[in-house]
């Protein structure tokens, strides 16, 4: 769910639109979520995902384009919603997980074949600890660098490809 959110963010951030070259990579995340869950959450996931179908005027007439959609920054429109006005916007996919974990951690309580209820206070604390997890990984997603420091560091990738060589050892040979 990791791998498909990261996918999600990084064209939500952008214009919004797939290429068509990740689609299948994107659509095979996505299933493969998909394929861990029951019926009903299935349905939750295909609607609060962000991953949205429009139709598009193509080359050869109607074709149809994938459109992803988070809360991360407005959309064309200006508002953090899609532009029919239904209210519905994108929400990352392992938050979604985390919460039906806990809705189900949370059924088993105080029932004869369950849990006692302090059981449930550790395994809080480690679902706390996976988010927070995944909002410094989202984090680091997201936020954009300065186009001083990418600059610094192609120059510094350049400077290494370039005297590296001048370095390696040859008395054994170079393989």
């Amino acid at each position: 769910s990791l791998k498909f959110h990261v996918r999600v963010a990084e064209h939500s951030l952008a214009d919004g639109y797939l290429e068509s070259s990740r689609v299948p990579l994107l659509l095979f995340d996505y299933y493969r979520v998909k394929g861990l869950l029951l019926k009903e959450e299935q349905l939750l996931i295909d609607e609060v995902c962000g991953l949205q179908l429009e139709d598009a005027e193509g080359e050869d007439g109607t074709s149809t384009k994938f459109f992803v959609c988070l809360n991360y920054k407005p959309n064309r429109s200006g508002n953090f919603m899609r532009g029919d006005g239904d209210g519905t916007m994108g929400m990352a996919l392992p938050l979604i997980l985390i919460i039906l974990l806990r809705d189900y951690l949370a059924q088993p309580l105080c029932q004869t074949w369950g849990y006692p209820e302090r059981v449930m206070n550790l395994m809080e604390q480690e679902l706390t600890v996976v988010m927070r997890s995944f909002e410094r990984m989202d984090r680091l997603v997201t936020i954009p660098l300065p186009m001083a420091y990418l600059q610094h560091c192609k120059v510094l990738f350049l400077l290494f490809i370039l005297t590296y060589p001048l370095v390696i050892p040859t008395d054994e040979g170079f393989w």
